[in-house]
């Protein structure tokens, strides 16, 4: 782990909150009342039990992901449960798919155990696919902030050029852009074998014709970017699954200003088959699959807790995620 001092680690991330392209690509064109389901409500804590060893723990840091706000999804804070000897409790969020809890430990003696949680009440909906399909169509321009959705991921090369051949195999004789991507899924539903083995990436999924869950779904990511398909990884409470983006064919004009009307659509690629629909709503941890997370070196596909501590013997840390009964 890179080492890193409470200035840098507290340094939070812009959010622009103005009329972007980022902003436009959440226009959320459908009816709400029909593309959402009722939604079900649960509570969930994350946080972590910090133990000093032998040696006291002058100052650590720690960071967590935490439940975010999405279409489909709404979260609160409920209860917070921090010592006095943590400090500088912030959140930031990092490429819009991601939000995380920052805290600082101070002064931990040996043998010390404290507890830090945030409860959240999340509540999420299913997700109806739409009852018409013709106006949907790929993107012919996207914003700087969709491109990273079109590139190289970890774990999802979608320049590996066997990969490219293939994904335009796969839409050659298809009309229609939502049929294109609906063909891309039933591809990978009928020619790919499940798995249970460590994930190896979407080019190895395809040059095996098998794969773990989480590559089978980077596959049909990396097939759909190949196709110029804005696509990403959703990872939830005990699975994951993709989402594509698709533009209406109408404009919506905002202060003279023409925004795409674009969705993301969800598709899962094991088990039940949801295509532009989510039936099993469960809690959203992360979206996306290319994170720049500045305590780290290399770009990660999901985000993990973090800690680091200003002395020669770390602390023992016990992470908490999990449901609680109401």
């Amino acid at each position: 782990m890179t080492m890193f001092n409470s200035k840098t680690y507290f340094l939070l991330l812009a959010v622009l909150f103005s009329n972007t392209p980022l902003l436009a690509q959440n226009v959320n064109v459908a009816d709400e009342n029909s593309r959402f389901g009722k939604p079900v409500t649960q509570q969930w804590k994350v946080g972590a039990y910090i133990k000093a060893s032998a040696a006291s723990v002058r100052t650590a840091y720690i960071t967590i992901p935490v439940p975010m706000d999405w279409p489909e999804q709404s979260a609160k804070i409920v209860e917070e449960k921090m010592p006095d000897n943590v400090t500088g409790v912030k959140y930031r969020t990092l490429q819009n798919g991601v939000r995380q809890m920052l805290a600082q430990i101070n002064n931990l003696k040996p043998g010390q155990v404290i507890e830090l949680s945030v409860t959240f009440e999340v509540a999420v909906k299913s997700i109806n696919a739409p009852k018409s399909t013709d106006q949907w169509q790929i993107p012919k321009k996207v914003s700087r902030d969709m491109k990273s959705f079109l590139g190289k991921s970890p774990q999802i090369n979608a320049l590996s050029m066997k990969l490219k051949k293939q994904a335009r195999e796969i839409v050659a004789d298809v009309d229609g852009d939502w049929k294109k991507v609906e063909a891309i899924y039933d591809w990978v539903r009928d020619n790919i074998k499940q798995t249970h083995e460590k994930p190896e990436g979407a080019v190895a999924c395809l040059r095996h014709k098998e794969g773990p869950h989480e590559d089978i779904v980077s596959l049909f990511i990396a097939l759909c970017r190949a196709n110029k398909i804005p696509a990403r990884t959703v990872w939830v409470e005990g699975n994951v699954y993709a989402e594509f983006y698709l533009q209406d064919k109408n404009k919506l004009e905002i202060k003279d200003k023409k925004v795409e009307k674009g969705t993301w659509f969800p598709a899962q690629l094991v088990g039940n088959r949801d295509f532009g629909s989510m039936s099993d709503p469960r809690i959203i941890q992360q979206k996306g699959d290319n994170f720049r997370v500045p305590e780290e070196e290399k770009r990660q596909n999901y985000v993990y807790e973090h800690v680091t501590a200003k002395s020669k013997i770390r602390p023992t840390v016990k992470f908490i995620r999990k449901l609680i009964q109401k």
